[in-house]
């Protein structure tokens, strides 16, 4: 199995967990948006690729607009067997840095979400997650 993307590719933003975060930064409407924005981050399981999944967090630069998305991929059973739980706070570690450098307030209270992922359970936390279904994206709140 190999996931490999390349300079230039282009892919969609409807699918991934990338898309997802840098749909909901970019103002996206809705309650799947929302969430994202409220938890900082998106995950994706099998959307793009029935054997890969992602977990994606925001970059932001001045004002704390959206500059890009900063995502971890591989191997759908890696992922889950690795679980968000130990994905998530190394991906909020290295956005927020990102953040920082180019410019963005991570202090911001309306990023709470980024402090907010140690501790978690369920979505975010606990056991690695269950074989999911073909193209699910996981992007609902915990």
């Amino acid at each position: 199995m190999r996931d490999s993307i390349h300079v230039g590719d282009r892919l969609p933003l409807t699918v991934g967990a990338a898309g997802h975060v840098l749909r909901a930064f970019s103002g996206a409407r809705g309650e799947r948006f929302d969430e994202i924005r409220q938890r900082m981050y998106a995950a994706s399981f099998g959307e793009r690729d029935s054997e890969t999944a992602a977990v994606a967090a925001p970059v932001l630069g001045p004002g704390n607009k959206l500059i890009g998305a900063l995502s971890v991929s591989g191997p759908r059973y890696r992922i889950e067997a690795a679980g968000e739980s130990r994905i998530v706070p190394v991906l909020f570690k290295h956005a927020r840095e990102l953040t920082r450098t180019f410019g963005g307030n991570v202090d911001d209270p309306t990023l709470m979400g980024w402090s907010a992922a140690k501790g978690r359970r369920g979505k975010a936390g606990g056991a690695a997650r269950p074989a999911a279904k073909k193209g699910r994206a996981v992007d609902d709140a915990a």
